[in-house]
């Protein structure tokens, strides 16, 4: 998952560059609504990022607890 975020974040901010350096000539007003998106996309990127994390782990810590309550009532 952390390699698919990297590749993906990667990409995003290869095309960032790339429009910066077609654009930064221009004075429009789409270069900074594109701009505008474009950061937004990054931003919203990075926070999905950081919830799928937060799941994770937390998926985790319930099947260790699950494990040690399997383990305990097996026990008994």
């Amino acid at each position: 998952m952390n390699l698919e975020y990297t590749n993906r974040q990667a990409f995003l901010m290869g095309q960032i560059k790339l429009y910066k350096l077609e654009y930064i000539s221009r004075d429009s007003e789409e270069y900074l609504e594109v701009m505008h998106e474009l950061t937004k996309t990054a931003a919203f990127i990075e926070l999905s990022r950081d919830m799928i994390h937060k799941i994770s782990k937390e998926l985790q810590e319930l099947k260790t607890e699950n494990n040690k309550l399997k383990k305990l009532i097996d026990e008994k």
